[in-house]
């Protein structure tokens, strides 16, 4: 009976002797990892957090969109309605995402003396971008085209990446006018203005 017993011991001494040595050898393989969360470069830890994340997204929103090519050249063509005699209005829109656009009533266009009376008018607009100085150019066309009532211009700057931005007017010996919008919307970054004429336009980083 002693015997007996003293077998049992040994055996339960030898499988507690074998489940320590297999969580020894467990816990040290976990141990040899080289580079734990604990003890991670803060490099390694802080490169995909939210903070970082976030001040990566607004290096983005302060240049012009990634892939965005320049001139963006838009047209549409103002029919003329000979039972009124006077040309239909509408919007044209410069599209790709600029949100930039002109409008105009109906009855209001007046067709330049290159083009005459009753002919359908093509008018273009076209958005430049200058890097260097960072501002978006506006160009309308075609020259001379007069409007009874004003058409209105919607310039965009989310281009610029800038919540405010300064409006001029460029006469025709490229000098920059400074201009104050007829409206403005800071939240969707646009200005509006009113004219009777076509003009070319500069939207620049405002420095105030």
């Amino acid at each position: 009976m002693k015997t007996k017993i003293k077998k049992n011991e040994i055996i339960r001494k030898v499988l507690l002797a074998v489940f320590l040595a297999f969580a020894v050898a467990l816990m040290g393989c976990e141990n040899s990892d080289p580079v734990s969360p604990m003890q991670a470069p803060e490099s390694l830890s802080t490169q995909n957090s939210p903070a970082t994340q976030q001040s990566l997204l607004k290096g983005r929103q302060s240049s012009r969109r990634p892939g965005q090519q320049y001139p963006i050249i838009a047209s549409k063509v103002f029919k003329f309605l000979p039972g009124s005699n006077f040309y239909k209005g509408g919007t044209l829109m410069i599209g790709r995402g600029t949100g930039s656009n002109f409008h105009v009533n109906d009855g209001a266009l007046v067709p330049p003396d290159s083009i005459p009376w009753g002919s359908d008018v093509t008018i273009t607009m076209q958005v430049d971008y200058d890097e260097e100085n960072g501002e978006l150019l506006f160009t309308f066309g075609p020259h001379g085209s007069t409007f009874l009532t004003p058409a209105r211009i919607r310039l965009h700057y989310n281009q610029l990446g800038v919540d405010k931005a300064d409006l001029y007017y460029i006469d025709d010996d490229g000098n920059y006018i400074p201009q104050v919008p007829d409206d403005i919307n800071f939240k969707k970054h646009f200005m509006d203005i009113y004219v009777h004429h076509f003009s070319r336009y500069a939207l620049a980083r405002s420095h105030r």
